[in-house]
Formats: C-alpha cells, structure tokens, sequence
C-alpha cells in the first residue's frame, strides 16, 4: 500500500491547502493537488519538488474522475476518492498502469 507522507485538505482545518503527499514501496513519490481547476497528480523528484503532471483532470472532465470516484467514502472532496483509490495501489508499475487505462 501507499504511505500518506503529508494530507492537507479543508476538512482538516487548512482551507488554502489541498494535497497528499504519497510514497510507493518501490519509492516513487507523488503529490496530488486539488485546485479550483481540478486535480494533478505530480511526479516528485527528490521527494518533494514537482518534477512532472503524471494525471490531470479538469472537473468538468467527469469521465476522467469515474475511476476514482468508485471509492465508497463520505466526503465531498474529490481529493479523498483520489486518496482512497491511490492508497490501494503498492507500486509505480501498478500505479502507471492505473492512470494510463484512462
């Protein structure tokens, strides 16, 4: 499973801040970043400065977000279903495999 590094989200108390930092197994690190726009999944390099947009998703771009969105939780933020989903997922080869079936 991912390791959550860092969570920030409006649900717990940071309302300008919505991310997850996550790191694989295999130590690949992540950033996913909830913006008014929708959201990104970063490739870290280093383990903490954005190197590349590995997933975009605007949020009127719904059928990018159904995949994640299956995840049964109780939130409104789409940054907790991306979360959930991406929590499951043990390595970057998984991981790859994952968003690119988009």
């Amino acid at each position: 499973m991912a390791k959550i590094i860092t969570y920030n989200s409006p649900l717990t108390g940071k309302p300008n801040q919505c991310f997850c930092h996550m790191k694989f197994d295999d130590g690949l690190r992540i950033l996913i970043s909830q913006s008014r726009e929708g959201i990104k999944i970063f490739k870290l390099f280093f383990g903490f400065m954005p190197r590349k947009i590995l997933y975009q998703a605007g949020f009127f771009e719904i059928q990018k977000h159904d995949k994640f969105m299956q995840t049964q939780i109780n939130s409104p933020l789409a940054l907790d279903h991306y979360v959930e989903t991406i929590k499951q997922i043990k390595n970057s080869k998984d991981f790859y495999n994952f968003i690119n079936v988009c």
